[in-house]
């Protein structure tokens, strides 16, 4: 897979087609640094478009297959699994402090959930750790609409008639905004 050849830095999809992607193993799931699930609420919403029940969040369909089964920093590898039964330790969750269980393959994963409308914030929160889908508890930021933009953050945007000229205007503002910083810039598209 193109991924593996030349791992990227930024891969962005839909739970659907990363949860493929990955079952088809074209990403390194367990080189995974950083999730960010934009619109979360969005990604909640079964297949019938209304919400999943927020006491179930594993009705939430491919966001949870992607975050449990792939994405899930208690998973390891079957490689990484020791062979000798005598390596192995039979403990329960109890026994494990959240602070000091283990994270599969010796790194933290960092998992942004973002969104400005998700009901029951704190239900949410504790669903997360009970799905797996976080270590420990999140921290949940709120901001407001007054707080101000860095200000060595901008962002512009084009107008494209269809698709054709969608790529034509994104390499217009990136040759606009390269020339006016005098070099190097970081981008990030959505």
């Amino acid at each position: 897979a193109w991924a593996w050849a030349e791992p990227p830095h930024v891969v962005i999809g839909t739970p659907d087609e990363l949860t493929k992607m990955v079952g088809r193993g074209g990403i390194r799931y367990n080189a995974v640094k950083f999730v960010v699930v934009d619109e979360v609420d969005a990604c909640l919403l079964n297949n019938g478009g209304t919400a999943s029940s927020m006491g179930n969040l594993a009705s939430a369909g491919p966001l949870h297959e992607l975050l449990s089964r792939y994405l899930s920093p208690t998973y390891d590898d079957a490689a990484d699994v020791p062979l000798d039964a005598s390596d192995l330790v039979q403990t329960s969750a109890a026994d494990i402090s959240v602070s000091s269980r283990p994270v599969s393959h010796g790194t933290d994963r960092q998992t942004v959930f973002a969104s400005a409308t998700i009901p029951q914030h704190n239900h949410f929160v504790r669903q997360c750790v009970q799905n797996q889908w976080t270590v420990r508890e999140p921290l949940h930021v709120r901001t407001s609409p007054g707080e101000l933009v860095p200000p060595t953050l901008t962002h512009a945007y084009a107008v494209c008639d269809g698709n054709d000229n969608k790529f034509g205007g994104l390499r217009r503002i990136l040759k606009k905004e390269v020339k006016k910083s005098g070099g190097v810039v970081k981008v990030l598209v959505f």
